[in-house]
């Protein structure tokens, strides 16, 4: 059996930090809207500060990416929510790689381009597409440790280049078959429905979507703002900056630090979080991140701390007496551990720091 391979993007090895662009999720926040999740609160569990972001682009670590769409896929009760935002997403808002994929004068000629610039959004994301027996097979690998949030992902992908293609060469257009290397999360009729196609579960270590060749030569009519920038051989000719390729530098110490302060805020008073999980999803060791916030003349355990105190001055003013409650709320395992925190911060015990709020005896 003869595979002509044709296009081939991304080698390289497996990184702790690898940099994407936050408009890979940019119709994430107008869904979580539309389920009354706040889109706010999502982005900020996961150390983005504005949503803002989201729409320029900003580059985070494709753990952020993960994180958020993982937290969005609780919040919302849908584990079948990468389905549902590859279906709404816009190749225009993607930037470079999603004009690309919409401006060829074939589907092939969009497709190649497509794959080329991926790196531009996604940079340790492996995108190819052979040619076997008469059979296109269009794959996307992520060269990261397996983690949470990431199936979304390869579902979301998929989701979308089956939309677009079918946008563009035509409603009759039909995937042969799809695969997942992840275990299937839900029912696999809702996927088999969605998609139109058998779809199989726990296969490589790849998304895969298989579908007639002969569709790669169909000539295509761009959608209205396809052709925007000009495609070229290296890219997009006067592309805007979020169309840059995002740095394989890590991010500065202050957006570290940033990023920090943003996520623990947003998990202070709902449990807490530890500084494993904060490193985890900025992906980057834990020693690795106590050395950047130390260049800021910051620790996790200060940033913390002073989190924690504004949070139970707030809830001991306002009147929550329940001190297992607060403790709980903080992150603390009892209420005598937060009883000596707060006696260190106030000096006062938290009934003694109410009654004085309160301007009682």
């Amino acid at each position: 059996m003869l595979a002509t391979k044709i296009i081939r993007e991304g080698e390289g090895s497996i990184v702790h930090y690898a940099p994407a662009r936050l408009n890979l999720l940019h119709m994430l926040p107008e869904f979580l809207e539309s389920h009354g999740v706040s889109p706010d609160a999502i982005f900020k569990s996961v150390g983005v500060g504005s949503l803002s972001d989201v729409a320029q682009g900003a580059v985070v670590s494709q753990s952020q990416v993960f994180a958020a769409l993982q937290a969005s896929s609780r919040s919302v009760g849908l584990p079948q929510l990468g389905l549902h935002l590859g279906e709404k997403a816009d190749p225009i808002k993607l930037g470079a790689p999603g004009c690309a994929l919409v401006g060829g004068r074939t589907l092939l000629d969009g497709l190649r381009a497509h794959a080329r610039l991926m790196p531009r959004i996604q940079a340790d994301s492996d995108v190819s597409l052979e040619i076997v027996d008469g059979v296109a097979v269009w794959t996307q690998a992520m060269r990261l440790p397996w983690g949470e949030g990431l199936y979304l992902l390869y579902e979301g992908a998929s989701a979308f280049m089956c939309r677009t293609i079918r946008s563009l060469v035509g409603e009759d257009w039909r995937p042969q078959r799809l695969s997942f290397p992840h275990p299937c999360y839900g029912r696999a009729s809702v996927y088999e429905e969605f998609f139109g196609a058998p779809v199989v579960f726990g296969t490589g270590q790849r998304a895969e979507i298989r579908f007639d060749a002969e569709a790669l030569a169909r000539p295509v009519a761009q959608p209205s703002g396809a052709g925007l920038f000009g495609l070229d051989e290296d890219g997009l000719s006067g592309a805007r900056p979020s169309d840059a390729r995002p740095s394989d530098a890590r991010p500065s110490d202050a957006r570290v630090l940033a990023a920090v302060e943003t996520m623990v805020e947003s998990h202070v008073g709902h449990g807490g979080i530890g500084l494993p999980e904060v490193a985890q999803t900025l992906g980057m060791p834990v020693r690795s991140l106590q050395r950047r916030l130390k260049t800021q003349g910051a620790t996790f355990e200060d940033v913390l701390d002073r989190h924690r105190r504004a949070h139970a001055e707030d809830m001991v003013r306002a009147g929550q007496s329940n001190l297992t409650t607060i403790a709980m709320a903080l992150g603390y395992s009892d209420s005598s551990h937060f009883v000596r925190a707060f006696r260190r911060w106030t000096g006062r015990t938290p009934s003694t720091f109410a009654r004085e709020a309160q301007g009682r005896p």
